[in-house]
């Protein structure tokens, strides 16, 4: 198979001792990098380079048999390499449920005002047709996907609101479904502004060590640019009342499940 023998032939690196495989996942723009960047410095595994499940290795990712059987060449392997998804989790649904083949899920997760305005910018840096390049956050919020991006979704979204509330409900939906022994919700804020504690709870989850002391990477390594880098008053100062509106009413339910659960602490073990 094309994509086995594109992963095998990638640089991969094995623990020495048995080790669970990290699978991240996110919606584009989450803080992925920064998930596995922390990953590395502080757990020992390789973040770069990283196994990319992606339509370069010409997969059908919506037949749950082929995607699973990628993740199954690895099964009885400790690959000490990072794999990272931007798939909605439905894509996972059939198959990982019953048999993780030794992988763990971290979903990291980001506040849905700072994904949009980091995915607007980022999306016009592209040369080829990801998808909704709007030339202002407003226009962005309403524009259905297109392009490339489509291929993470499971179901036609209307806007690029209701694409990040797919993703998340998504998540949050598979609490349910999948052990909690392999899946585990990071929220981006707290691994950002409770990096210590986050590390923490990070690894009982993993049953992996963590550095001590701990290492926090840096904003301008192995990151996709461009760096958001704002504080959340620079974030709100991008949407208009009427933008605030239209994503509140959009996104509404998920904002009140996400509001409710940090209360509990979203990533307590």
């Amino acid at each position: 198979m094309n994509a086995i023998r594109t992963l095998l032939e990638f640089n991969i690196n094995l623990f020495e001792t048995d080790r669970p495989k990290v699978l991240v996942v996110s919606h584009e723009r989450s803080g992925t990098h920064f998930m596995m960047n922390s990953l590395a410095a502080n757990f020992g595994y390789v973040a770069n380079p990283f196994m990319n499940l992606d339509s370069s290795l010409g997969v059908n990712f919506y037949s749950s048999v082929a995607f699973r059987d990628i993740l199954a060449n690895f099964q009885n392997h400790a690959v000490a390499n990072i794999f990272k998804s931007h798939h909605d989790l439905e894509f996972y649904r059939e198959f990982f449920a019953q048999n993780p083949m030794g992988f763990k899920i971290i979903y990291i997760l980001r506040d849905v005002y700072e994904v949009m305005v980091s995915y607007h910018r980022h999306l016009l840096t592209l040369p080829w047709n990801e998808g909704a390049q709007s030339p202002n956050v407003s226009e962005f919020l309403r524009t259905a996907p297109s392009g490339a991006m489509t291929r993470y979704q499971y179901r036609h979204c209307s806007s690029m609101v209701d694409r990040w509330v797919m993703h998340v409900q998504s998540a949050l939906a598979m609490q349910s479904v999948f052990s909690a022994d392999n899946f585990f919700i990071v929220d981006y804020s707290q691994l950002n502004c409770e990096f210590e504690a986050t590390l923490k709870r990070i690894s009982a989850y993993l049953k992996v060590p963590c550095r001590d002391p701990s290492v926090r990477p840096t904003r301008h390594e192995n990151v996709v640019p461009p760096i958001l880098g704002l504080a959340d008053q620079e974030i709100l100062d991008y949407y208009t009342a009427e933008d605030i509106d239209f994503v509140e009413k959009v996104a509404r339910p998920t904002l009140e499940a996400l509001r409710t659960i940090r209360t509990s602490d979203i990533s307590a073990t």
